[in-house]
């Protein structure tokens, strides 16, 4: 039987070394932080941005189809496969898209991550899964503090922890779940708070516009009534004999 090292053990293994922890620190990417744009390779072949996500929810984990153990990664898949039968049928006030990271790029090809794919979504336009170059993934990893031991003995040798990530409309991160503890109802939940809350943000940025604007506007007619009754005043004084004349 196959068992996971605890979580502790990932954390202190030579994998998160001094030189990685300083790495980490530096580039690290956390919530309240944007989202920093990255290339990748999705199941049609084709070439996707992370900035071409903005405007909608975007929400994305790393993992791999090889992996063999059920708690791990297809626990993630299968996670995101109830929070999409759930979501389908909500009304969100924004669009959301939910994107699988392969971090086995070798093996993980487009055409295996289409065939991967059809066991758990059959609307790709909602769901991506994407590879890419293991440089770029492996960078993208270590600035969400995952990390990945890949014995060369044997594929279910890997070690992982996982990452799922949440973005905002605005392309700033809203959440990050550590490990996989999180269910389906917790995302679902998040990205209607987010959905709502980003709408909140609207009206209010439209409001204070239109605020500013009115303010614009009522000091703009107070000051010319002031002029107004500047000038009745002045040119009261200056039809006054021993007045000098007030030039404004």
């Amino acid at each position: 039987m196959i068992r996971r090292p605890p979580r502790s053990t990932l954390d202190r293994s030579s994998a998160a070394s001094d030189v990685y922890k300083r790495q980490r620190k530096r580039f690290a990417i956390t919530v309240g932080d944007e989202l920093p744009n990255y290339t990748f390779i999705n199941q049609e072949n084709e070439k996707i941005q992370l900035t071409s996500f903005q405007g909608r929810i975007l929400v994305f984990t790393f993992m791999y189809t090889r992996c063999p153990i059920p708690d791990f990664c297809p626990r993630m898949s299968q996670n995101f496969r109830e929070a999409y039968d759930v979501l389908k049928g909500v009304k969100l006030n924004k669009d959301w898209h939910f994107l699988s990271i392969s971090f086995d790029p070798d093996f993980d090809t487009p055409e295996i991550l289409k065939n991967y794919s059809k066991a758990y979504s059959s609307d790709l336009k909602r769901w991506s899964f994407v590879t890419g170059n293991s440089t770029v993934i492996d960078e993208l990893m270590l600035r969400f503090g995952v990390i990945v031991r890949r014995p060369k003995a044997s594929i279910t040798d890997w070690d992982h922890n996982l990452r799922t990530v949440i973005v905002g409309p605005s392309g700033v991160i809203q959440n990050i779940y550590i490990g996989n503890l999180w269910t389906s109802k917790t995302l679902v939940e998040d990205l209607e708070k987010i959905a709502k809350d980003h709408d909140i943000l609207i009206v209010n940025d439209t409001g204070k516009k239109k605020l500013k604007k009115h303010l614009s506007y009522t000091n703009l007619t107070a000051q010319k009534h002031i002029n107004t009754i500047y000038r009745h005043i002045i040119k009261k004084l200056n039809n006054k004999k021993d007045s000098a004349v007030w030039d404004y």
